[in-house]
Parts: structure tokens; sequence; C-alpha cells
């Protein structure tokens, strides 16, 4: 295969060629043979909202994400090595501070005589549509998780004499079946882009958590979302994370697997945090029984307010509500920071 070769270009020729680089709807940066970025469209300085100055070099690497950037580099110096092309993906910091996801394909350039001129590379911005895969994934292991619940839900019905007839053995296969199914899912899901600030903030940190404890425990976990996604003080972000983590750990540790179902509410003035399980956890009355004593203190600071209810056959719910307007600490008694408890027929 040829390789792509820079002819020679006149002055008007190179002006006419930065003009249709500038209207292309791609970022585009150039590099010389000494691995340093000589040229940026204008798309690219665009969506930094740096100038030219500031991205030549190795300035450009400035807005690449931290974590990203060893990656970043080790993947280019290795390009330059091998003058081979390349493709990568990488999160770039936009003018407004949120990184966003791009792909980053690069080729090397070569004169007519073979004389390697350096790299040219063009960038895409991906977010919106790894997100839009993230979704889907998302709802589709949703659905595993409900169907998996309800048959789970049955096969607790099914009296103790009858538990090898057809229908249990049924009931425990749609069981298997749907825990496998939300597995696979997770297991090719595109990770969902990452954001340093905003409405997406907090279900990211919610959903991570969610993951990472059904990968460890295999007890199927899942979130739901509701309302109209805003970006939350990092106070309470932390504060739901917090909640989830003592929920989850109390799950762990006193239960068989079983099912544990978060659901996120926005609304106007206030964020609502459900999280539903099946665990077989007396709740006795008390905060303590279930790790909640240090977090309920904290949910009482942010003005906020904290339930927990649990069912007679087992399970439960732990909701807290955050008034998002006034999401300031507030000096509260420590041993008189209520935790409403309660005990239900059911779920």
């Amino acid at each position: 295969m040829a390789r792509p070769h820079s002819p020679g270009v006149s002055g008007g020729g190179i002006e006419r060629l930065r003009l249709v680089a500038d209207s292309l709807p791609v970022m585009i940066r150039h590099s010389t043979p000494d691995r340093l970025a000589t040229y940026f469209n204008k798309p690219w300085l665009d969506f930094t909202g740096r100038t030219l100055e500031q991205e030549s070099g190795s300035g450009w690497s400035e807005n690449v994400h931290p974590e990203d950037l060893e990656r970043c580099l080790t993947t280019a110096e290795r390009a330059f090595d091998t003058q081979e092309r390349f493709e990568m993906q990488y999160r770039l910091r936009r003018s407004d501070g949120q990184y966003r996801w791009v792909v980053d394909r690069g080729a090397p350039l070569h004169a007519q005589d073979g004389t390697f001129l350096g790299f040219v590379g063009g960038c895409i911005d991906v977010t919106d549509a790894k997100q839009a895969a993230a979704d889907l994934d998302d709802r589709a292991e949703q659905t595993f998780f409900a169907i998996g619940l309800v048959a789970r839900a049955a096969l607790m019905e099914v009296p103790l004499e009858r538990s090898t007839e057809p229908l249990a053995g049924a009931l425990a296969r749609v069981v298997d079946l749907a825990s496998a199914g939300a597995r696979h899912v997770r297991q090719r899901s595109i990770v969902p882009a990452v954001v340093a600030e905003g409405p997406a903030q907090t279900i990211v940190a919610l959903r991570l958590l969610a993951r990472t404890f059904q990968r460890r425990t295999g007890i199927d976990t899942a979130l739901i979302v509701s309302g109209l996604p805003r970006q939350l003080p990092a106070e309470v972000v932390e504060t739901l994370e917090l909640v989830s983590e003592a929920v989850l750990s109390s799950v762990e540790r006193r239960t068989l697997p079983g099912a544990v179902l978060f659901g996120l509410r926005f609304g106007t003035r206030t964020v609502t945090l459900n999280i539903q399980h099946d665990a077989r956890i007396q709740m006795g009355g008390v905060a303590e029984d279930i790790g909640l004593a240090g977090v309920s203190q904290r949910v009482h600071q942010l003005g906020g307010s904290m339930m927990l209810r649990s069912s007679r056959d087992g399970g439960g719910l732990v909701r807290v509500r955050l008034h998002v307007r006034r999401a300031r600490y507030r000096p509260v008694d420590v041993q008189a920071a209520p935790v409403a408890v309660g005990r239900g027929p059911g779920r």
C-alpha cells in the first residue's frame, strides 16, 4: 500500500487547504518528526477554548484526562517509533471544563522520496454515542433484573412440599437466566461518559457502586432513574454514596444472595434515593442494626430525612430525601438525629 505523502503545494494552495481543514467537522492536528504538534484546525481550538500557542508542542496533552494521559502518550510514542497508523480513545477537556470522549486516529506523512514528515491526526467527539449505548445497556439490564425479581418472588411463594414440581423448577430457571442475561450485558457494556461536573455525576457514581457490588458478591443489583437529572452539590452526592455503601455492606454481611434495587428520583427541589432489598435482615427498629447511624447524622446535617422500613417476610426499604436547594450543614444533636423506622406487611 502506498504511503500517504505531501505533494508540492503553492502558497495559495496551502491557504485553501487550511480553509478546508477549518470547515471539516473533525478536530485536526499535525505533528512534526520531532514529535511536537505545530498545527491545530479551528474546530480543535474551538473545542478546547485554547490558542494555537497554548496547544502547540505538547501543550495539547494538558487537556487529556489524567487517567488517560499515560496511555494516550504511550500510543502516540509507539506510532512515531513504528511510523504506523494508530487509533485510540481518551477523554479530552472541552472549553466548558467537561471531559468528552474522543476517538483519535492518526496516519504518518511521507514525502514522495519517502522522507518521514510527521503525523496528521483527526479527533471526533463520541460521548453522546457512548452514552446512548450505555443507556441502552442499562435498560436491558433493568429488564433482566425485573424479570428475575418477579420470578424470585414467585419462587418464594411455592410451598416447600411442592419445591420439586416443574413450576418451581421453571421459576428457578427463569431466575438463573435473568441473572445470566444481566451479567452478559454488564460484561459487554460500554463505559459511560465521565464528566467533571454535571447532571450525570450522581448517576455514574451510584451505577459504578452498584455494578462493583454485584461483580463482587453475585447479588443482583440495578439502578432506575426518574425525573430530570440535575447537578447536585458535592456533599449531596457524597451523602447518597455513603448511604448506599452502608446498605450494601449490611446486605452483603447478613444475607444470602438476593436482589437490591436502587431508585433515584430527581425532583424540583429534592432528590430521593430508595434502596429496596430482599435481604433477611431484622432491622429491629434501630439504625445501628444496618450500619446507618453515622450516615443518618450526615443526612440530617444536610436538612434531609431518612426512613427505614422492613417487611414481615424479610427485606426492606431505605429512603433518603435531601433538599438540594438548601444542602448546607447545620448542627444537629448526634444522639437525637431522627431515623424513621417502620415495619409493614410487605413491600
